[in-house]
């Protein structure tokens, strides 16, 4: 299977990895993220107030578009080889890993495809996650970010955004994810070709949009790409 024409826009959340039970508990988020308290907690160590470092957590990132986790600790003077090693800890407690979307892209890529990601994490948020699933970020030629976007793939505007950096025409461009309207009918407009949407262990559904497809598993859209040669 010879894929060297064809780009994968890929999605993270939901797609190549999951929140355990665990990161819903009580006390385990801040703002509703529950990867800030590593962050909280290094400042408490350097003398913050708890409710001091929280409210400047807040400001950081409460309506802030262009954030990104390497900012905070440069705001607040944690060194990175500190806090990185701490943030990879956290997210093998909080995070499961969909082995049926890593084994996708291992695919994808030995088969000449081109890779990016488009996620509603920031920039290091989408790195951490794409580690802790056992994939290297230099695999993706891009990694679009909502710092970089400046929004979630639920807006509109980011795909407009997304899609002509591409530079493909629009059979060749594939979305991959798990919902919808995010990844499948936002791309769709903005100029993507097809957005397989998973389905995993969900009830059977068909789009009216036949150029959005219904996987149950991820393992299954090589086929499509081989009934195509």
């Amino acid at each position: 299977m010879n894929l060297q024409e064809q780009h994968f826009l890929i999605d993270i959340d939901n797609t190549i990895t999951r929140y355990r039970k665990e990161a819903s508990a009580s006390g385990a988020t801040l703002f509703g993220n529950c990867f800030l308290p590593v962050i909280r907690d290094l400042m408490i160590r350097r003398g913050w107030e708890r409710e001091a470092a929280e409210k400047a957590l807040f400001e950081s990132v409460n309506n802030v578009l262009r954030w990104d986790y390497s900012e905070l600790l440069r705001r607040f003077s944690i060194p990175w080889e500190e806090a990185s090693g701490l943030m990879m800890l956290r997210h093998e407690e909080m995070l499961d890993v969909y082995q049926d979307a890593v084994e996708l892209i291992r695919r994808l890529k030995a088969a000449g495809a081109h890779l990016c990601i488009v996620s509603n994490n920031p920039y290091w948020g989408c790195r951490w996650k794409l580690l802790r699933a056992g994939l290297e970020p230099v695999w993706f030629e891009h990694i679009f970010s909502t710092d970089h976007t400046g929004g979630c793939k639920s807006l509109a505007y980011v795909w407009d955004f997304v899609i002509p950096r591409i530079g493909a025409p629009p059979e060749r461009i594939s979305t991959v994810g798990d919902d919808p309207k995010e990844d499948g009918v936002l791309p769709l407009s903005a100029g993507a070709g097809r957005a397989f949407i998973l389905r995993r262990e969900k009830d059977e559904v068909s789009f009216p949009d036949s150029r959005m497809i219904p996987v149950e598993n991820a393992l299954q859209i090589p086929d499509f790409f081989k009934e195509k040669e």
